[in-house]
């Protein structure tokens, strides 16, 4: 992972004039010199600037949805690790035992008095107003190449419990998401003690322009309670000062019934917060065998175009409210999975094919 330089506000008193000359010259700042990748047990290494090196420290947190929120790194006792006198500083985030699975870290750059907040877990970040980077790390660790895309395959820790949407378990096995001449596979399975979802994150952030998925299958016929979800999601968003919107620039086309078989709508378009007025359009998709809808969404700067196409018919809707999310670190995502962790009602696995993905950025992006 490259380099990741933040930076940071704090009061110039802090500093001090006879440290190197670029920490004199540039404002405070922390850079993530290198961030181990997920399931590894390498340490965060980086490097502060524009304070003395002798008289603050580092303090980090770790996100494990698994362990129920934030922890501290890399303990409880010490909360905070040494910075050299040339700026670098490195953290073991990896002191517990599903700790390689956390999928974000957030670095604080504090003063050597000061002790910050325990967390055994925290649910949420601690609001200090100490200077910090937040950075994210893909859900997951295999990858594959499919619809001229290179994607992260999701997966938690099969015995740490399930993890969101759903809760679900989420498989990254070849047995459960693969692709082919027909596109990407995705697959509910059973694998003899709990059910298995999936979901793909795509390894770059595209930003406005016309996203058009195809699939394959009767997803009108999808079973109550799962969920074929294909959408933007950042998940630094909210954390970082750098990236501060809140609903995770998430744009959704999905197909779901959420648990009522008997609901006649089957799909919806939505743009996040779903629950605040006219953000959601529930609409029914009719197909005929062996099915293929194409569907997804125009983002611009000042409204969301939704479309949804099969064989019979066209159905559109626009957003163009004051939550049209700005482009930042955003992926697009593919997932099924099981509303709350439920069985399929039919008891049966079943798999959707993404036949066909493409974008197309606004003109001069």
């Amino acid at each position: 992972m490259s380099p990741i330089t933040i930076p940071i506000l704090l009061a110039l008193a802090g500093t001090d004039l006879a440290i190197a000359p670029r920490a004199v010259l540039s404002p405070p700042a922390i850079e993530l010199t290198f961030v181990p990748p997920r399931g590894s047990h390498e340490n965060l290494e980086g490097r502060v600037y524009g304070v003395n090196p002798a008289t603050h420290r580092v303090a980090t947190y770790i996100f494990v949805e698994q362990a129920y929120g934030w922890w501290n790194k890399p303990y409880l006792d010490p909360r905070t690790v040494e910075i050299a006198p040339d700026g670098t500083f490195e953290v073991d985030i990896t002191t517990g035992g599903i700790d390689p699975d956390a999928t974000r870290i957030a670095v604080y750059l504090v003063a050597d008095s000061f002790t910050p907040p325990a967390c055994v877990p925290c649910a949420d970040l601690p609001e200090l107003d100490e200077p910090r980077t937040v950075v994210c790390r893909p859900p997951g660790e295999r990858e594959l190449s499919c619809l001229g895309r290179t994607w992260v395959v999701k997966r938690n820790d099969l015995s740490a419990g399930p993890v969101g949407p759903g809760p679900n378990y989420f498989d990254d096995s070849a047995e459960s998401v693969f692709c082919d001449a027909q596109g990407l596979h995705l697959s509910i399975r059973f694998d003899g003690l709990r059910w298995l979802a999936t979901e793909v994150v795509l390894q770059e952030s595209l930003g406005f322009g016309s996203y058009v998925f195809e699939v394959e299958g009767r997803v009108d016929e999808i079973d109550a309670n799962v969920v074929l979800g294909l959408f933007t999601w950042d998940d630094c968003a909210g954390y970082s000062p750098r990236y501060p919107h809140d609903h995770a620039r998430e744009i959704d086309v999905e197909f779901a019934r959420w648990g009522n078989p008997f609901d006649p709508e089957n799909a919806q378009f939505v743009v996040q917060p779903w629950d605040a007025p006219d953000h959601l359009q529930r609409f029914a998709v009719t197909l005929e065998d062996p099915g293929v809808v194409t569907c997804g969404f125009h983002w611009a700067e000042d409204e969301v175009q939704f479309r949804s196409r099969t064989e019979s018919e066209t159905l559109s809707w626009q957003y163009a409210g004051a939550d049209v999310p700005e482009p930042e670190l955003e992926n697009v995502r593919f997932n099924l999975w099981l509303v709350g962790g439920a069985p399929p009602t039919d008891g049966q696995e079943l798999e959707v094919v993404i036949s066909d993905f493409a974008f197309a950025p606004l003109e001069g992006e």
